[in-house]
């Protein structure tokens, strides 16, 4: 798998540490590769580390869902780092990780485009407008972050979900969980609605997309790594380095009409997100006008449609 060439394929604009190779062990299969990378902490082996498998049977996900990865249909990644900040400095680093994720797997789409007869040049590629007509895949337009650190395809479509835990000996372990070889189903083996996998993202077979695994959990561990020590250089402060403006750039919830649950004990919120603040917060203004600063929370953007049905259920219109 060809690794990121050059910055500017990356969307980057600014310095940043060099990406040193992270050690990735590979399992064949795996109950959780959060849990494998806890264990060989536990060992004595000291982070950064990673675990990888494309077969895990009791993965965990964001707000205590699960995550599974049925052989040869997903990739799960989990990567050990070593963090300098105090708890209260670390609310960037899943989402700096997300921005990693994003970076390589863009590269790889742009990549993807190219090689296609009659593409575009990487800067046509790269274009919010860009559609299917512009080259054989099947969405030509770029990933994106739902927020937190959830990554999309132009169509809105799941591709990737992350997730990050602590240890007491001061490490965060990042799990990353991408869909490999498409079409997703569910256990009962319906196609899932709103999810999307890398063969169909790139425009290549499913058994192209497996054969990526190893290579590509390497590459995502260094990208992901890299990420984190940037920001560990700036002391967590992600406006200082940079990472927040690239945040904000990638993120595909600003702007939307969005529906927020399980932030603790706060209440749904709806409204619009209006932006992102300097600790990562998504900052929502809600149809009364409030502004809600959240920290947590499941998000769902919401269309037109089923805004204009919600507000007449709650208004008691019945058509």
């Amino acid at each position: 798998m060809p690794r990121p060439a050059s910055r500017a394929a990356r969307g980057a604009d600014s310095p940043r540490p060099a990406e040193a190779a992270v050690p990735v062990v590979w399992r064949d299969r795996a109950g959780s590769t959060q849990d494998e990378v806890r264990a060989l902490l536990a060992g004595g082996l000291r982070a950064p580390l990673a675990v990888a498998t494309t077969e895990q049977s009791a993965g965990r996900g964001r707000l205590g869902r699960s995550w599974s990865s049925p052989l040869g249909q997903g990739l799960a990644l989990s990567v050990a780092h070593p963090t300098a900040l105090e708890p209260a400095a670390r609310t960037w680093l899943p989402l700096v990780a997300g921005l990693a994720v994003v970076e390589v797997l863009e590269c790889l789409r742009r990549e993807a485009l190219a090689r296609r007869p009659g593409a575009p040049d990487a800067d046509e590629a790269g274009r919010d407008d860009a559609g299917p007509g512009d080259a054989g895949c099947e969405d030509a337009g770029p990933l994106g972050l739902k927020w937190p650190n959830d990554v999309h395809d132009a169509r809105g479509r799941k591709l990737a979900g992350i997730l990050a835990e602590a240890t007491a000996d001061g490490a965060v372990i990042l799990g990353v969980g991408l869909n490999l070889a498409g079409p997703v189903r569910t256990d009962d083996g319906e196609v899932m609605p709103g999810a999307c996998a890398l063969s169909e993202v790139l425009g290549m077979g499913p058994e192209e997309a497996r054969g990526m695994g190893s290579a590509l959990a390497a590459e995502l561990a260094r990208g992901i790594v890299g990420q984190l020590r940037r920001l560990e250089a700036a002391h967590g402060d992600a406006v200082a380095s940079g990472q927040a403006e690239h945040y904000g750039e990638t993120c595909i919830t600003v702007s939307r009409r969005v529906r927020v649950t399980g932030a603790g004990s706060r209440p749904a919120v709806q409204g619009t997100a209006v932006g992102i603040d300097d600790r990562g917060r998504l900052i929502v203004r809600d149809d009364a006008g409030a502004t809600h600063r959240l920290d947590i929370g499941d998000v769902e953007h919401v269309r037109a449609a089923d805004d204009d049905a919600a507000r007449g259920l709650a208004s008691g219109q019945d058509d």
